[in-house]
């Protein structure tokens, strides 16, 4: 184990021992498993160093009860380390943290993950590292009822980037509910989505720059919202500069101050308590 991954272990997984696994898990399963097209095992290849299976959370680990009904079926819940290959990352000389803009490779980096959460059939918690750097992905899971053997992903949500050597108040907060003893154990599928919350509602916290206390599905809708808003923003910027009318330069500024002034209320709507 190096001392990137010692950092993860210390400064984030703070799980009992009985539930480390801490197994490495290869590249060509995920590849075969999946069955990717050429395009797919290239990300895998050109951009991920290692992938390991760090911790399991179950009836055996930690006597989780699994959930099952109609839709769903959770387990167990498992947290995934993807140690990124470094050197093969640009960073943005302008990165956009609120869109989660880091590198000209971000792209990439969320169909690694997305690929993953469809190979490996259970919850995950998936750690993205690079260097001293993490970014957390979740989603909820549902059973495809044609095909017992299939499911679908729903939105798959992060973190930004977090710097461990540098942790605010938010990010304190955020690991501070993802320890066990705030977490639901009622059974598996309550435990995971009381962490799909804690990255709910740490989104929130951090685009307002204050803590926020509405219930977590409120949260999602209005951060969402303001993402797709801060996305038109930037396609308007882009096309502003390759515009060379006057009026029509002067309209698409207009355009972009009624989107900020929108995205204004919606962060307001997350400081009601």
């Amino acid at each position: 184990m190096d001392d990137r991954e010692v950092l993860i272990y210390q400064n984030f997984f703070n799980f009992p021992d009985d539930c480390k696994v801490d197994c490495v898990i290869s590249k060509s399963e995920i590849i075969k498993e999946g069955d990717l097209k050429t395009s797919d095992k290239n990300l895998f290849t050109k951009y991920v160093r290692q992938i390991k299976w760090c911790y399991n959370f179950s009836n055996d680990t930690i006597r989780l009860t699994e959930y099952v009904d109609d839709s769903k079926s959770y387990e167990e819940v498992q947290v995934i380390n993807v140690i990124l290959k470094d050197e093969n990352f640009d960073e943005l000389d302008n990165p956009n943290y609120q869109l989660k803009n880091y590198f000209k490779q971000d792209n990439k980096i969320d169909r690694i993950v997305e690929i993953i959460f469809k190979v490996i059939k259970y919850p995950q918690v998936i750690v993205v590292q690079y260097k001293d750097n993490i970014r957390l992905f979740m989603t909820n899971i549902s059973n495809n009822l044609i095909d017992s053997t299939k499911y679908t992903l729903d939105e798959i949500i992060s973190t930004n980037w977090i710097n461990l050597n540098n942790n605010n108040r938010f990010v304190k907060e955020l690991f501070n509910n993802l320890n066990l003893d705030n977490l639901n154990f009622k059974n598996a599928y309550t435990f995971y989505n009381s962490m799909f919350d804690s990255l709910i509602k740490y989104n929130g916290s951090l685009l307002v720059n204050h803590e926020v206390n509405l219930p977590p599905d409120q949260i999602q809708v209005i951060t969402d919202k303001i993402v797709e808003l801060n996305k038109k923003i930037i396609n308007i910027n882009n096309g502003i500069k390759k515009e060379t009318q006057f009026n029509k330069k002067l309209e698409m500024n207009i355009e972009i101050n009624k989107l900020k002034n929108e995205i204004k209320e919606y962060e307001e709507k997350l400081l009601i308590n």
